[in-house]
C-alpha cells in the first residue's frame, strides 16, 4: 500500500522502525513525567470520576491524546496502532473500502484470549460482499484496549475537548463516549497477542491495592463512627466550663 492510496494517516506507538507510510509516535514512560504532573492527574481523576490512573496508564493516555490532537490539527482521519500490533495493510485496505458514516470511531481489534467469543452486543450488523461483517455496538462497557482503532477529526476533537479537565484511561471507551453523541463501531480485524506487557501487570496490581485501600478506609470510617456513638452514650464530653 502506497501513502498516496490513503486519505488518512496511520500512526503507530513504538520505539521500533516503522513502514514508510506509517507515522511513528514515541511512547512516554513514567520516569519521563514529573511528580507534580502525575499528582495533578490523579487528584482530578479522583475528584471527577473517582478513578486513579497508574503511572503507565497516564502515560499511555497522554500519548493517545497527543495523537488525537494531531488528527484534529491535520483534519485527516487516522488509524492508531500500539506497538504489539502487526499492521496488515491488506486489512487496512479492507477498512478503507468500507462504506462508512461521515464521522466515526471504529475499534478494529480483538483480544486473542477472548476469540471467538466476546461480551460485545450489537445494534446493527453490516455485511460485506466477501462475507465479512462489522457492527454498531449497543454498549462499550466490554470494549477493551486502545491497540487498534480508527477515528475521524470531529470525533477526535470531541474526545480531546471532553478531557480538558480530567484525563481518562486510553481505553475507557464507556467513560469517553458516555457524554458524546457519536456511535461506536466494531470491525474485528487485528488480534492483540495473548502476551501482555507491563501496563497489564501494573493495572492488576493497582486494582488489588485500590480495593484493599478502599476497604481499609471504609473499615476505619465505620470504626470511627461506632466509637464516637459509644463515647456519646457511655462517657461525658470534655467541656471548658468544667475547668
Amino acid at each position: 500500500m502506497n501513502a498516496d492510496d490513503l486519505y488518512f494517516d496511520i500512526y503507530k506507538i513504538t520505539n521500533s522502525d516503522v513502514e514508510a507510510n506509517v507515522k511513528k509516535i514515541t511512547p512516554v514512560y513514567p520516569e519521563e513525567i514529573s511528580v507534580m504532573e502525575y499528582h495533578k492527574a490523579i487528584l482530578t481523576g479522583l475528584r471527577e470520576n473517582f478513578s486513579v490512573l497508574t503511572p503507565r496508564e497516564y502515560c499511555v493516555a497522554k500519548v493517545h491524546l497527543g495523537i488525537l490532537k494531531k488528527i484534529v490539527s491535520t483534519n485527516r482521519p487516522g488509524i492508531i496502532f500500539e506497538s504489539d500490533i502487526v499492521i496488515d495493510f491488506e486489512k487496512v485496505r479492507r477498512f478503507i473500502q468500507l462504506k462508512k458514516p461521515d464521522d466515526y470511531f471504529f475499534h478494529l481489534g480483538v483480544l486473542q484470549e477472548n476469540f471467538p467469543k466476546t461480551n460485545l452486543f450489537w445494534i446493527k450488523k453490516f455485511k460485506i460482499n466477501d462475507g465479512d461483517v462489522w457492527y454498531q455496538l449497543f454498549k462499550t462497557d466490554q470494549l477493551w484496549g486502545a491497540y487498534a482503532y480508527a477515528i475521524t477529526p470531529r470525533v477526535a476533537r470531541a474526545i480531546v475537548d471532553a478531557q480538558k479537565s480530567v484525563i481518562r484511561k486510553a481505553d475507557d471507551w464507556t467513560g469517553i463516549f458516555s457524554s458524546l453523541r457519536y456511535k461506536v463501531y466494531h470491525y474485528p480485524l487485528f488480534f492483540h497477542p495473548i502476551e501482555r506487557g507491563e501496563l497489564h501487570c501494573e493495572r492488576s496490581e493497582s486494582r488489588v491495592s485500590f480495593k484493599k485501600a478502599l476497604l481499609g478506609k471504609i473499615k476505619l470510617k465505620l470504626y470511627s463512627i461506632v466509637n464516637r456513638y459509644l463515647a456519646i452514650i457511655m462517657f461525658r464530653r470534655i467541656s471548658i466550663k468544667d475547668r
